[in-house]
């Protein structure tokens, strides 16, 4: 479901953090935007990402659309990301994630058509779910939920290591193993036989 999610992102031109690394990490290479407003505007991002995860969470939760066995599931999900994983390991998952989620907005932005669009953001959306790498934003819906559910069965302080590695990883994926290194490779300025006239 996450891959409809980033086509109905990609194409209303919402905000999702873990692209914005990339656009802003570029935006800041090319001195387009400086790095004290990408720090504010990534911060307003993470806010408005986490109040919209908690606002469905609670609406979710609150009319008992929830299973038991769901709750159970999103549970085992959680303590497997959390408890049974390292800061390492969380790390280098964040990394991957964001790494095929940016490069699948960078080939959807190349492709003309929206049919074509639709798949290659689908497509790297699920690698990275099949995989189990870790995305900063999904993994919070999965928290959220299963704070809801079942508050004694997950660890908060485990939580909050998933969510510090796996945003740092993110960004290093997507903000500087995609973006920083597709704008030095792209960067022009430099070279006057390259230059548009």
């Amino acid at each position: 479901s996450f891959s409809m999610a980033l086509v109905f992102i990609y194409f209303t031109n919402s905000e999702l953090l873990t692209s914005n690394f990339m656009y802003f990490t570029v935006g800041g290479y090319y001195d387009k935007v400086t790095w004290g407003d990408t720090i504010k505007i990534l911060g307003m991002c993470l806010i408005g990402n986490m109040l919209g995860i908690v606002l469905i969470a609670v609406l979710v939760w609150s009319c008992g659309m929830l299973s038991e066995d769901l709750v159970e599931n999103l549970v085992h999900t959680v303590n497997d990301k959390t408890v049974n994983s390292g800061a390492w390991l969380i790390f280098v998952k964040g990394m991957f994630a964001n790494y095929f989620i940016n490069v699948s907005v960078i080939v959807a932005m190349i492709v003309k058509e929206y049919f074509a669009k639709i798949v290659v953001l689908m497509m790297g959306v699920t690698v990275f779910a099949f995989m189990g790498y870790e995305h900063v934003v999904a993994n919070s819906a999965l928290f959220a939920m299963a704070l809801l559910g079942q508050p004694e069965s997950v660890s908060v302080l485990q939580i909050g290591k998933n969510f510090l590695f796996s945003f740092i990883g993110n960004y290093v994926g997507g903000g500087l193993a995609v973006g920083l290194f597709y704008a030095y490779l792209n960067d022009h300025r430099g070279d006057p036989s390259r230059q548009r006239a």
